[in-house]
């Protein structure tokens, strides 16, 4: 296989619901092997229990404090902190601390960045209703749970 860089000026940045994600590297850089993406995420915020049917997730905590809850068990993660969510299992997490926390995540395969730009045009005029995010949602193979 060969290298893959991206230089920070080719770096994609989308707001998803309150928080601001950054696709690192896109599937178009790795044949669609896996993606990498920073969340910058405020406090309270995180995405809702879902259960992706196409990619693994990880996750690794930069900055912040974060509950995570990974197939019904609730832990929270500090600065450091290294989480796995295979695909198939109900997940979430949240920014549970007092300060805007950052999430480095990884996606294997890749996919999940098109579910993100999906979300940020669908959310350019506001914020989605519930009922176009959840069929966002399905429209990539995420299921609310």
């Amino acid at each position: 296989s060969t290298p893959v860089n991206a230089p920070a000026q080719q770096e994609e940045i989308l707001s998803v619901i309150g928080n601001t994600i950054t696709v690192i590297i896109g599937g178009e850089k790795t044949a669609d092997a896996y993606s990498v993406f920073e969340l910058i995420v405020p406090p309270n915020e995180g995405p809702g229990l879902h259960i992706d049917k196409d990619w693994d997730e990880w996750w690794y905590v930069m900055e912040g404090t974060f509950t995570f809850t990974l197939n019904g068990e609730r832990k929270q993660f500090n600065a450091g902190s290294f989480a796995h969510g295979p695909k198939g299992i109900p997940h979430s997490f949240k920014n549970t601390g007092e300060v805007t926390g950052k999430v480095v995540m990884v996606t294997m395969p890749s996919g999940l960045e098109k579910f993100f730009r999906n979300v940020h045009h669908a959310s350019l005029n506001g914020r989605p209703d519930k009922e176009t995010f959840v069929n966002i949602m399905r429209s990539h193979h995420i299921e609310p749970a």
